[in-house]
């Protein structure tokens, strides 16, 4: 971070970071913003048909790996959507599936729009979801589903929410 000069911006999306490259970038542009995801317009993914197309493919497929579908999920008075790894705190978290890791599909383009379509889609189907993954979270101000959102082992949940997803709660 000291090796940043005045040609570099750093975003940061809470305060512990942005008062952390403050600190040892004090030549660099660092911006305190919003997490990227609070960018993504989900009604125009859900209206794409290509991404539609790709998403559908896998997503009955990997809901069933986890024992869920869809219609399951819809069911469910409230759906556990927790880490599984060491940013967890809880020591053995029982839950329904960590989504974000059953839709890891890779970052090219084609990919990871058709993992952000699967996820979306599954969060907008649950009537609540309790969480400690924060683009999960996120996902669900976007949609509108109900969140409990629970800090991870670090802290950043909850500086995220302080910052950005108190407006949602």
């Amino acid at each position: 971070l000291a090796l940043l000069d005045a040609t570099c911006t750093v975003c940061c999306r809470e305060k512990a970071s942005y008062d952390y490259v403050r600190k040892f970038s004090p030549r660099a542009e660092v911006l305190q913003a919003h997490d990227m995801a609070f960018h993504c317009d989900v009604e125009r993914i859900f209206q794409n048909a290509a991404i539609e197309k790709a998403g559908e493919s896998v997503l009955v497929k990997i809901l069933a790996t986890a024992g869920l579908s869809l219609a399951r999920i819809g069911e469910l008075p409230s759906v556990d959507f927790l880490r599984t790894d060491q940013e967890s705190t809880v020591r053995w978290p029982q839950t329904d599936a960590d989504i974000s890791k059953l839709f890891a599909f890779g970052v090219t383009p084609s990919k990871a729009i058709a993992a952000v379509w699967c996820l979306l889609k599954v969060i907008r189907a649950a009537r609540h979801i309790n969480t400690d993954r924060l683009h999960v979270a996120i996902g669900c101000a976007l949609t509108g589903t109900p969140c409990t959102l629970r800090d991870n082992s670090y802290g950043k949940n909850g500086q995220v929410f302080d910052h950005s997803l108190r407006e949602f709660h």
